[in-house]
């Protein structure tokens, strides 16, 4: 190996030829880089320490990430995603695979796109754990305008969802979840699980709730 001891993700090589200007202190296993990486996907700002001694799975992290418009779809190979801008800041970091990955995660996404579609204007501050994220995000976008507190708990084979929405404005048809066109509006409280809308079971309730349906009030 180049670089004894150097085990990066598997989709490493996807980011392609790179160049970072800055500060790199330590080693490959165990640094503190300060400074700017442009690769072929994108480019990023850290101001980060990362220690890989005991591996990917129990790898350690802390400090601060911004990407400006980062390939996020080819990075993780899912079509649905596209490319993202955000700064974010992370403490007491563990783990680089999501079976074992824990963080407390709180910045901005100033973009990202999700099904075609470009959301803008996201605010998070949460915790992450493998599956598990419990936090509050907010949305201020033309289409999307809503706060979300509460936890989504994927680590089962059924997702359960504990969480309040306040929802000033979702239009399901111009954010690419539906054909119909229908925009949502109001306080949601969610207790749920269940693998997809067709199967969800648990509590639901609505106030000041109302549904546009081809803009009209249904």
């Amino acid at each position: 190996l180049l670089i004894p001891g150097f085990n990066p993700p598997n989709n490493f090589d996807k980011i392609g030829k790179f160049n970072f200007n800055g500060k790199f202190l330590g080693f490959f296993i165990d640094f503190v880089a300060d400074g700017n990486l442009q690769t072929e996907l994108g480019t990023a700002n850290t101001d980060m320490r990362m220690n890989l001694r005991q591996g990917r799975e129990m790898a350690q992290y802390s400090g601060n990430l911004s990407l400006l418009n980062f390939d996020l779809g080819a990075w993780t190979g899912n079509p649905q995603l596209g490319r993202v801008s955000m700064n974010t800041s992370v403490k007491n970091g563990q783990g680089l695979v999501l079976e074992t990955v824990e963080a407390e995660i709180g910045g901005a996404i100033s973009s990202i796109s999700f099904k075609d579609y470009n959301y803008e204007n996201i605010i998070l501050d949460g915790a992450l754990k493998q599956k598990f994220f419990d936090g509050k995000v907010s949305i201020r976008d033309d289409n999307i305008d809503l706060n979300f507190d509460g936890a989504v708990d994927l680590t089962d084979s059924i997702p359960q969802f504990d969480f309040t929405a306040e929802v000033a404005k979702l239009d399901i048809k111009k954010l690419n979840l539906s054909s119909d066109d229908l925009v949502l509006r109001g306080d949601t409280k969610i207790v749920m699980n269940g693998s997809s809308l067709s199967n969800l079971q648990g509590n639901l309730i609505l106030r000041d709730f109302s549904i546009l349906k081809n803009g009209v009030d249904s």
